[in-house]
């Protein structure tokens, strides 16, 4: 309702020069502007109690263990903020809202290897932890105070590195060029003799490119496990993946360069030495680590 009006308040200011005009002029238009700002304070008034009592339900719930509700509680009391009117607490219900809406998450990594050790250290250093996304709080460490109600365990699983491939596609192609000219007589009309004419002599030329692509691919996942500490409940899990692909293109030509007219295309560069397998494995952990925050962010608004 408040905001219905304040839209039929801003009309109403909108056409009062015009009515005002018109009477001016003699004219007694049957439009009567009766919208006050008083009608509208106490719509704000109004507007705000509503949400501000609902959230206010919605904390009770809360208190009992329920976090959605207490999200559900922080958004409204946020929307009763909106109507700038003074409501009992409203800021410390808001901080209670926020502080029993947060999740609680303990990461618990499961490294099977030095390796894998390593892989996680870079994981931890992302990140400045306890690391906050959105309503969920993650800690690597351990904590009392507040107590993590979820467990998040995390492994590497499912790693490959592909072997050294290659591929190549093969362009020909063949072009008439000048190739001199040659002296001959021819009887002149004209001049009532022979004279000297050069005749420019062509020949076909031929060149073949041969493109060669070298790749090489890895993938590493990070396997995850979310379950509800005091439910000993598995709430999700499930695989997030970092994929890698490495290549090189490098073109080889052969035959006469004057038939290469851009037809066929031509790769710079040379032959590359293929990356190693610890190589490839760090450049998938990397991309796998990166994914795992965008899930973490996505978490937060859930």
């Amino acid at each position: 309702i408040h905001e219905e009006l304040l839209q039929l308040h801003e009309l109403q200011e909108r056409i009062s020069p015009t009515l005002a005009h018109l009477e001016a002029l003699g004219y007694k238009p049957e439009i009567e502007l009766t919208l006050t700002d008083q009608q509208i304070s106490k719509a704000a008034e109004q507007s705000a109690k509503y949400y501000y009592e609902e959230a206010l339900s919605l904390l009770g719930v809360a208190r009992k263990g329920d976090s959605y509700a207490a999200r559900e509680a922080y958004d409204l009391l946020v929307q009763s903020r909106k109507y700038q009117v003074q409501l009992p607490q409203s800021s410390t219900y808001l901080e209670e809202a926020l502080q029993l809406g947060k999740h609680h998450i303990a990461i618990i990594l499961e490294p099977k290897s030095q390796e894998e050790e390593k892989w996680f250290a870079r994981l931890s250093e992302q990140k400045l932890f306890p690391y906050r996304e959105g309503w969920n709080v993650y800690y690597t460490a351990i904590v009392k105070d507040p107590i993590p109600g979820f467990r998040l365990h995390l492994s590497w699983e499912d790693d490959f590195v592909s072997t050294d491939q290659s591929s190549s596609s093969t362009c020909a192609h063949s072009k008439e060029v000048e190739d001199g000219c040659i002296t001959r007589e021819e009887w002149s009309v004209q001049d009532s003799a022979y004279v000297e004419v050069q005749e420019i002599q062509y020949k076909t030329v031929r060149a073949q490119v041969e493109t060669i692509e070298q790749t090489k691919s890895s993938r590493i996942a990070i396997a995850y496990r979310l379950t509800n500490i005091a439910e000993s409940k598995i709430i999700k899990s499930d695989y997030i993946y970092g994929y890698y692909r490495w290549f090189n293109d490098y073109s080889e030509s052969s035959g006469d360069h004057q038939a290469l007219d851009g037809t066929c295309g031509v790769a710079a560069g040379g032959c590359a030495i293929y990356p190693n397998e610890e190589e490839m494995l760090s450049n998938a952990v990397s991309r796998a680590i990166r994914s795992f925050f965008q899930f973490l962010e996505k978490e937060g608004t859930n």
